[in-house]
């Protein structure tokens, strides 16, 4: 359970337990067990079981946040891109053909590169700093994140199964790598 304003919420839920209009506590008991009953507040009349959402912006502004991020044409891919084009290789982009829609198909050599973003693919590197589940919503996202880390594993294996080679760059990667480095990590992969 957490303190949100003069709200008691249970944290993995989002749901009201109580609420303290007054916005103090009463009777001397502790926050863990303030248990009295709802009261008509500036949000109007919350009830014990309210899903209550503990985030700083609008829902409007939140799915506007959102849909605005982009899937393709993120920085990452594009650094990529660039360094992968200045080595002389040509490549197709998201084949709808293959499982995942991979990022750079490189048809002739049967050979994939694969820019996973830390968060959204759950990075599982303990020194990367990007990889983190929101503190709202956490049922929401936890299954989400779990979803998209296993649909990876097995896009990955069928690739597998139909011959092509796969290399996996991550984001925090490719941040603390210079051009170089990324050039040299691909062309090892490409001319293997």
């Amino acid at each position: 359970m957490i303190w949100f304003g003069t709200r008691l919420v249970n944290e993995r839920t989002g749901f009201l337990i109580c609420e303290c209009p007054s916005g103090r506590i009463e009777r001397g008991v502790t926050k863990k067990l303030f248990y009295l009953e709802c009261h008509q507040s500036s949000l109007g009349n919350i009830r014990k079981g309210t899903q209550v959402s503990m985030d700083k912006i609008t829902p409007e502004q939140r799915s506007s946040n959102m849909r605005a991020i982009k899937s393709s044409n993120m920085k990452p891919e594009m650094v990529v891109r660039r360094v992968v084009h200045s080595m002389g290789y040509r490549y197709r982009l998201h084949n709808q053909k293959l499982p995942g829609r991979p990022d750079m198909v490189f048809q002739r050599l049967m050979k994939i590169i694969q820019i996973n973003g830390c968060f959204w693919h759950q990075h599982s590197d303990p020194e990367c700093k990007i990889v983190r589940i929101p503190k709202s919503n956490q049922g929401y996202w936890i299954d989400k994140l779990a979803r998209t880390k296993q649909r990876d594993k097995e896009n990955l294996l069928k690739l597998n199964a139909m011959g092509w080679k796969v290399l996996v760059l991550w984001e925090c990667e490719i941040r603390c790598l210079d051009a170089k480095e990324i050039g040299a990590k691909i062309s090892e992969f490409l001319e293997d």
